[in-house]
């Protein structure tokens, strides 16, 4: 989509499927989680074309890129892993077992850590990326999905399914210390870019709603007049 004129410039045959997608720091690369066939397509923003299809897991979803552009972290929901994937060679290094069903995936700004939301298991797998193992679990609430990182790497906020809640990870201690209040079965979340607001999508009653991260507590809320963001 061409962000000036809100037009598709382009359409891109890709897996089936497809849910997530990240770029990579420099512009130059996204990649996007085929969920149906169990792969990850390759593509050159420039060109709009695919460089590589990389097998992965079962169903994967949640798709985060490290900041140096030299590592994908892929969550497959099904197989209960997260594919840890080389972007010079576009190739699967390191496969890594979480709790069931992981559904997101963030990387920290310094790189070292992964955190991964495991959907069946309720909490949230720390990872060293340094060995891809997982360091520990963090629980929060039922049917965790949705996952974002502060700017600064010191807050993690986790979408909870049930009840209807975003949980706040610190990361220096890997301890929830606030729970917010969302609409009806939040899923999506993201952090704006100076950190200050966090926006989180409320699947069931179609709400986009906003928190102050100084606070954790709600500033405001936009219907979208339709369910299922």
């Amino acid at each position: 989509i061409n962000t000036a004129t809100n037009t598709v410039g382009a359409t891109i045959p890709i897996g089936d499927v497809p849910v997530g997608v990240c770029i990579s720091r420099d512009g130059t690369r996204a990649y996007v989680t085929n969920s149906a066939d169990g792969t990850v397509s390759v593509l050159n923003t420039a060109t709009n074309s695919i460089l590589a299809t990389i097998l992965v897991g079962v169903s994967p979803g949640g798709i985060a890129v490290s900041p140096d552009g030299g590592r994908v972290y892929v969550a497959n929901s099904i197989s209960y892993t997260v594919s840890v994937i080389n972007t010079a060679t576009n190739s699967v290094i390191a496969t890594i077992g979480t709790g069931a069903n992981p559904a997101g995936v963030v990387v920290s700004p310094s790189g070292d850590r992964a955190y991964v939301t495991n959907f069946g298991s309720n909490n949230v797998s720390v990872i060293n990326t340094a060995t891809n193992t997982v360091l520990t679990t963090v629980g929060v609430g039922d049917g965790p999905s949705g996952i974002s990182i502060a700017p600064n790497g010191g807050r993690v906020y986790v979408s909870n399914n049930t009840p209807s809640t975003v949980s706040v990870i610190n990361t220096a201690t890997n301890v929830v210390v606030a729970t917010i209040s969302a609409s009806n079965k939040p899923y999506g979340n993201s952090v704006t870019p100076d950190g200050s607001r966090l926006y989180v999508a409320n699947y069931n009653s179609g709400i986009i709603s906003a928190t102050s991260t100084a606070t954790n507590a709600g500033i405001g809320a936009v219907g979208l007049g339709s369910s299922g963001p």
